[in-house]
């Protein structure tokens, strides 16, 4: 997909002001 050079810093950036990473599809159904 895309690099993770680009990637990481930008995840890391939403998970700092609290959004919650969710990388599975049961994840996101608990979520919701």
């Amino acid at each position: 997909m895309y690099p993770a050079e680009i990637v990481l810093p930008m995840k890391a950036e939403l998970t700092d002001n609290g959004f919650e990473e969710m990388t599975t599809a049961a994840s996101v159904d608990e979520t919701l």
